[in-house]
């Protein structure tokens, strides 16, 4: 007959190491906000994109007022780029309302005296056209240095 200590002792030896090893990842402990601007104007909108030195990356949305907000980011040396054209119009298809409504002309039909669809009512992201080599983690020139905690960057592209 197996006692009920033999049994417990050994399940809690396993909680206690599946909970050590659950520990918070050390190489992440990073959060980094700041404005990208264009020619000294707040970019409104787009998506900034900090690639660590494995080639992996971290993105967030350029809200309307030039502000990034990115969380859970390792700590070192980035490479940042940017990108517009997402939000470019020639190289976007109307999605609202599915692929029927997009191939009838009415994706952004709303009728007269209907609510505002969800989301309409916001303020939407613009699109701004900035050099193609910000887009590019090989010719963007954009760096940054990320400590542990809370750090701020500002990015103001040119030509």
């Amino acid at each position: 007959m197996i006692t009920r200590q033999r049994f417990v002792f050994p399940f809690l030896a396993l909680a206690l190491l599946t909970v050590a090893g659950c520990t918070k990842n050390p190489n992440a402990p990073a959060q980094i906000s700041g404005v990208v601007k264009y020619k000294g104007q707040p970019l409104p909108g787009g998506t900034i994109v900090f690639h660590d030195s494995e080639g992996k990356a971290y993105s967030a949305p350029i809200q309307q007022d030039g502000k990034y907000d990115l969380t859970d980011v390792p700590v070192g040396e980035m490479k940042v780029t940017v990108e517009t054209e997402s939000l470019n119009p020639a190289n976007t298809q109307p999605t609202y309302g599915g692929q029927r409504a997009a191939k009838m002309g009415m994706a952004d039909y709303n009728p007269p005296g209907a609510p505002p669809r969800p989301g309409t009512e916001e303020k939407k992201a613009q699109y701004v056209k900035i050099p193609e080599k910000y887009n590019n983690v090989n010719s963007s020139g954009l760096t940054a240095t990320l400590k542990k905690g809370k750090n701020s960057k500002d990015f103001d592209l040119t030509d």
